[in-house]
């Protein structure tokens, strides 16, 4: 609904009552949405003026502060996304920054890492490995057929016992290096967006690390920052 009023250059939204009655619900669902669109930066709620769309908002995609997985990222670009698995390993040392105070596995605890590579209109734009703690499984997902085309939360619903209720970024600009250069098809020291992503559990356990890497020159995304 918010993205058709916005595309028909509508400013301002019924107020809550009316809006419940259009949509058949209750007033306080129609605020607890509000809210949470507010909280996004979608609309801005203010007494005695009433909910104002914001369009430029809209128009910001892709955002990299909405919990979109990289095929919904790269769609919003208007490419048709793909994704390409590349390997699964167990490993006991990260060959990049992965384990630090945060996000640590108790000795001789094994890390499964997972390579892939999501593509754009047959262009490579994000090259990511993902990290998953060993003390966390419960099946052995390598008996399991498909299980290579599941998204990460799909793969954490499946083969374990904890999920991640919660996601904290950090960015940061790295020159690609020698194997970066060719998984991406970019000249090595081209600048690449990191989004290094570590997926915490309800309780606020780190279990999952995982370090992605975007080509920024096609795949530009944008960070909606809200005054506190």
């Amino acid at each position: 609904m918010l993205v058709s009023c916005s595309r028909q250059g509508v400013e301002r939204l019924p107020s809550e009552e009316d809006l419940g009655k259009q949509l058949g619900v209750s007033r306080m669902v129609i605020r607890d949405v509000m809210g949470e669109l507010e909280s996004r930066g979608y609309v801005t709620r203010k007494r005695g003026v009433g909910t104002r769309i914001n369009t430029h908002i809209f128009m910001a995609q892709p955002r990299v502060d909405e919990q979109l997985d990289y095929l919904e990222l790269i769609r919003a670009t208007g490419r048709e996304p793909e994704c390409k698995y590349l390997s699964d390993a167990w490993i006991l040392t990260p060959e990049e920054p992965v384990l630090d105070e945060t996000f640590r596995t108790e000795p001789g605890e094994r890390l499964l890492r997972l390579e892939r590579c999501f593509y754009g209109g047959g262009i490579p734009l994000i090259y990511s490995r993902v990290y998953i703690k060993e003390s966390i499984f419960r099946l052995d997902y390598s008996k399991w057929n498909g299980y290579q085309d599941l998204s990460i939360f799909e793969f954490l619903e499946t083969f374990c016992v904890k999920q991640v209720h919660i996601t904290l970024a950090e960015l940061n600009i790295v020159p690609a290096d020698t194997s970066l250069a060719q998984q991406l098809e970019v000249s090595q020291g081209t600048p690449l967006l990191l989004m290094r992503d570590t997926g915490y559990t309800v309780e606020g356990e780190a279990i999952v690390r995982a370090n992605a890497y975007l080509r920024s020159d096609i795949l530009p995304v944008k960070l909606v920052r809200h005054r506190i």
